[in-house]
């Protein structure tokens, strides 16, 4: 595996000329990316490098995570202009994967666990296979779909009544160099946070 790409949110403002908005809503506050758009769901795709089709994303859940079913936060992956995404969202109830294809969404696979401020959210797909996981521990069954082929990996935030969406130290990468099916998980969260390894 290896990081093509990496953002800690450092300062406030515009999420920076990385990053380019599928739907409007994300800004930088107070070292953090926030979706705080009510009612509203919004992502952004890494467009400073480019990914190739096989690709994974995660990032850190911020200093609050969203309370309510069906809302959150997280790493997207294969990300498009017209606003195809397979993403991962996470909140305090559930963490689920969906596909949005032409406006409309679809659940993949099972819910997993619940997250927490400082969990590791991460996501990959090579060919149709998904893999996501929490802190390194595989969640939602790992589910197969071919609806979106090609994209960028970024950030995904869903918001009503749970709250606004805080997400930090970003990351997305290849398989360039082997392995594959396991998460950089922890030692890359804890890398960009400043820890020793």
């Amino acid at each position: 595996m290896t990081t093509l790409a990496t953002d800690p949110f450092t300062g406030t403002g515009t999420l920076g000329a990385n990053w380019t908005d599928i739907d409007a809503g994300f800004s930088r506050v107070s070292d953090q990316a926030s979706f705080s758009t009510a009612a509203s769901a919004g992502s952004a795709r890494y467009t400073g490098v480019a990914f190739p089709d096989d690709q994974w994303a995660q990032v850190v859940i911020g200093t609050t995570a969203n309370t309510a079913s069906d809302e959150g936060g997280g790493p997207i992956v294969r990300g498009q202009a017209g606003g195809n995404v397979y993403l991962l969202q996470g909140n305090t109830v559930e963490t689920r994967i969906y596909k949005r294809v032409g406006g409309s969404f679809t659940q993949l696979g099972t819910d997993g666990a619940a997250i927490a401020p400082g969990d590791t959210l991460y996501l990959e797909i090579q060919g149709t296979q998904l893999i996501a996981k929490k802190n390194d521990v595989t969640i939602c069954g790992s589910p197969t779909d071919a609806a979106i082929a090609t994209g960028s990996a970024g950030i995904w935030g869903s918001e009503s009544a749970g709250g606004d969406v805080l997400l930090d130290n970003f990351s997305g990468g290849d398989f360039a160099g082997g392995g594959g099916g396991g998460s950089v998980g922890t030692p890359v969260a804890r890398r960009f946070m400043g820890w020793t390894v």
